[in-house]
């Protein structure tokens, strides 16, 4: 059920803010996250951008970030028998996490399976190669759709939703290996 179609409970303008506070939480969460996955693999990314004016780490950074906003913003699940803000509030949260989680899960299939015979994060982040960023960018943000759909049907368990996310790869990771051919 979609997050503001409950149909028993009615949401105040205090709640609704309250819920983009939660959502802008995920997103920074997101963001923290990725840039210390980053920093562990030997890359500052807000350096990169705003010292070194890397357009191709704010061009992959912004496809992640749209990309995980994609997913939980479309795949968030409110129970029926759920009522009020706090309730909501984890239909948010818990949208948000498992988008983060099957974002950064798929960035490293897509690494090693899209990208495979391409250093990419010496290829954005040393080179500046805004071509591989694009190509990045892209994949985060279908996999933010991926996410989205995979994470839609409220009745599905979590396994199969999960299942449904790593077919979706597959076939997306099928279509860029026979494109390439």
């Amino acid at each position: 059920m979609p997050l503001f179609d409950t149909g028993n409970s009615h949401l105040d303008f205090a709640s609704i803010f309250g819920l983009i506070a939660v959502a802008f939480g995920v997103l920074l969460l997101s963001k923290f996250l990725r840039d210390l996955i980053c920093a562990l693999r030997g890359y500052r990314v807000n350096e990169l951008i705003t010292a070194k004016d890397n357009i191709a780490a704010a061009t992959e950074q912004a496809g992640y970030l749209v990309g995980v906003l994609m997913g939980f913003l479309g795949s968030i699940v409110v129970p029926a028998d759920a009522e009020g803000f706090v309730a909501m509030a984890e239909a948010v949260a818990l949208a948000g996490a498992l988008s983060i989680i099957l974002q950064n899960v798929a960035d490293l299939l897509s690494d090693k399976l899209i990208f495979r015979g391409i250093d990419d994060r010496s290829a954005i982040f040393d080179d500046a190669n805004l071509a591989v960023a694009v190509g990045k960018a892209g994949v985060s943000i279908a996999t933010g759709f991926v996410i989205r759909g995979a994470l839609a049907d409220g009745s599905a368990t979590l396994l199969a939703c999960t299942v449904w996310f790593f077919i979706a790869q597959a076939v997306m990771v099928l279509a860029a290996l026979l494109y390439q051919v």
